[in-house]
Order: C-alpha cells, then structure tokens, then sequence
C-alpha cells in the first residue's frame, strides 16, 4: 500500500487534562508522510465537549484546524465525550479521566559517551503509581527550557501491566549543565496508551521506509477515524542540571 495515494481521511487531535485550559481539538486531513498537514487544516466543523457530570460546552476556532475551549475544566473521575461534526457525519470518542501518581523527584547523572549514548547529563524519574490495585498507563513529556521534545524518539509511554515500577526510568536524550528540565506525567487510558504505542511503533520503525506494511494506530472515534481523544490527570516536576 503507498501511503501517498490513499485516500484523505480526517484526523481528530482532542486532549482535556485536570489542569486549567483552554484545551484544544485539533483537525486536519491526512496526507503523506512527506506532506505538511498545513494545506489540509479543516474549518467548517462543529466540535462540543460533554462530561457525565453535566459540563458541556461548545469549542469555538481560533485559528484554521484548531478549535478550543473556553470555561470547561476537566476533573479526574468524570468521562468526557468528544463529538465532532464534519461535512454531515459525527464522530465521537468517550475517555475517562483517571489519577496519576506524583512525582517525587527528578534526577540527573553524568554519563561518558559510548556506543549507545552521547555524552551529557541524563535525568531520571521516581515517582508514585496512581493506583496498586490496577494497571496504570502513562505518557511523559519532557521539555528542556521550556521547548517540548516532540520528535519521534521522545513518545514516551510505558504501563505496571507486568509489574513495573516508576523508579529511576531514565530519559534517553543528554542535558547540558544549567539546563532546565521539566517532566509532565499524565495519566492514560488502555486506549491511548495503545495509540501511543502503536504510534512510536509507526515512527520509529521501517513502517515509514518499507509503505506495504503501513499502518494506523487504533483510535477511539466512532466512527473510524485517524486520531486520538486524550483525557489525562498531570504531575509536574523540574530541575536544574548541576
């Protein structure tokens, strides 16, 4: 299958944290990999945002592709719904929005170069589950500076599913001394951890070279479509490198 002549399909970007907002849902077609998605924004769609607790609100566009909230504030245990209306379907996607565990510390050591590293300072997080009693899903953002790393080496996702703890997991990208690094935990459900996974899967791997073995990361819109709703609970952590 070349991924270039596939036909375009809708993309939904949604994400609404227990952290104030506004929170953002964003639209576009696909394209190919070597296609910017800035010629495919999409204007004309309604978006509303609904919770099981009797919030609801309609996201008004404040930019071409990108529509936001303006009062909703998300709150861990509720389950929100996201219902998009383009070109006279409806797509929606139901997540719950679970805890997470807090961070207890950042920590950086220096590492030599070798084989498998460069040189500099690597951070690693400690920090508590949300829950003993059930799987946990997570996804970590890491900023240096203020700037996200979001390239494809820096979707970092991983769950307890086998036991894992969140002790000293290290941080494969080197710092600078005086560097600021700050690390956002969020919560995830199984959903999007299984977005996320098959997405790294996608961008890291000959997926992209080899295109006969292209394929989508499964999403949670019903109807079928590219894209993923995200509800996350986020814990906050940053250091100095010294």
């Amino acid at each position: 299958m070349d991924v270039s002549d596939a036909p375009p399909q809708l993309v939904i970007e949604g994400k609404i944290t227990d952290q104030p907002g506004p929170y953002t849902v964003k639209l576009h077609l696909s394209t190919s990999f070597e296609e910017p998605v800035d010629k495919n924004l999409i204007e004309n769609a309604q978006i509303r945002i609904f919770d099981d607790q009797g919030s609801e609100e309609i996201l008004s566009q404040s930019a071409p592709g990108i529509f936001q909230t303006a009062t909703l504030q998300g709150v861990v245990g509720a389950n929100y719904t996201l219902e998009v209306t383009y070109e006279n379907v409806t797509y929606t996607a139901t997540s719950y929005l679970g805890p997470v565990g807090e961070i207890d510390s950042l920590i950086s050591t220096f590492n030599q170069e070798s084989t498998i590293k460069d040189e500099g300072y690597y951070v690693s997080l400690f920090a508590q589950k949300s829950s003993e009693e059930e799987v946990n899903y997570y996804r970590w953002r890491l900023f240096k500076n203020d700037s996200l790393f979001n390239g494809r080496s820096f979707l970092y996702v991983d769950s307890d599913e086998f036991g894992a703890t969140l002790e000293g997991i290290e941080f494969d990208y080197a710092f600078d001394v005086g560097d600021t690094v700050k690390c956002e935990m969020e919560s995830l459900t199984k959903e999007a951890y299984n977005y996320y996974v098959q997405l790294n899967s996608i961008l890291n791997n000959d997926a992209i070279v080899n295109k006969s073995r292209y394929f989508n990361p499964p999403t949670n819109f019903t109807p079928t479509t590219l894209g993923i709703f995200q509800t996350s609970a986020v814990s906050t952590e940053e250091i100095i490198v010294k």
